[in-house]
Order: structure tokens, then sequence, then C-alpha cells
């Protein structure tokens, strides 16, 4: 059960609540971060990542990295960015944002213990997923913070 929730739908599905949310809140720079971050992980995952490295396991998959984790991991980072602390708005305070952005983090950590102690992956295969929504999802914060920088999208 824990590995479904690090499935796209998952993934697509809360980077879209998240989006809302961002929305309710008037924070549309923030929507369109949560509507690529996650997604964009699991692009570079299923399609750049998967196929280069092209690790398999008896059953024909390719393994490393492990999507499950990676879309984990990815919307849990992107739930800790949104609530980082910015101009203009305080919409939770501290604790909470500290409480809901270790929730989400554990989740994502069950999500990947659960794919490994399943026995459809290898535990390198849950660190590259990790690894891969950190770099991916903090560099689509750079990349959007500094193109609305220089006004070029939004």
């Amino acid at each position: 059960m824990a590995a479904r929730l690090g499935s796209p739908t998952v993934v697509v599905g809360g980077a879209v609540v998240l989006a809302l949310l961002c929305l309710v809140a008037r924070r549309p720079k923030a929507a369109v971060f949560a509507l690529v971050a996650a997604p964009a992980a699991g692009f570079v995952t299923e399609y750049v990542l998967k196929p280069a490295v092209h690790r398999e396991q008896h059953v024909n998959a390719l393994l490393f990295p492990i999507g499950h984790t990676t879309g984990a991991f990815a919307l849990a980072l992107t739930v800790v960015v949104l609530l980082l602390p910015h101009e203009g708005t305080r919409l939770l305070p501290a604790l909470a944002r500290m409480v809901v952005g270790i929730a989400a983090l554990a989740v994502a950590g069950l999500v990947a213990v659960a794919v490994v102690a399943l026995g459809w992956h290898y535990v390198t295969d849950a660190v590259g997923g990790v690894v891969t929504a950190v770099v991916v999802v903090l560099g689509v914060a750079a990349a959007l913070d500094l193109a609305w920088r220089r006004r070029v999208v939004y």
C-alpha cells in the first residue's frame, strides 16, 4: 500500500492539489512550481536516467532510480519548498510548517522503504530516486526563480 503513494497518478494529483492551494493563497508563481517540479522529476527518472543506466531485474523492468521513490520525494520536497518562509504571506506558524514538512518527508521515506522491503528494488535504486528528486526539485525552483527575476515566465 505505501509503495503506491509514489505512483505517477498520486504524484500528479498531489501536484495539482498543491497548485490549487497555492492559487487560493494568491501565490501563482508557487502554483507553477508545484505543477512542474514533481512531474519533472518523474520525467527525468523514467525517460532519461532509467534508459541511460539500464539496470534490469528478472522481470525486464528498469530499476534505477525508483520512479515511486523519486515521485514521493519530489512531491514531499515540493511541499517543503512551498512551506519555506516567503515575503508577504504567513499561512502557517513555523511549528506547523515544520510538522507538515517532516510528515511529508516521512511518508516519502516510507515509500522508499516499502519498495525495497517488497523486493521490487535495491537500496541503491531508492537512494538514486531520492537524489534525483532533490536535484530536479531544487533545480526547478532555482530555474523558475531566475526566470521570474528576469521576467521570462509567469
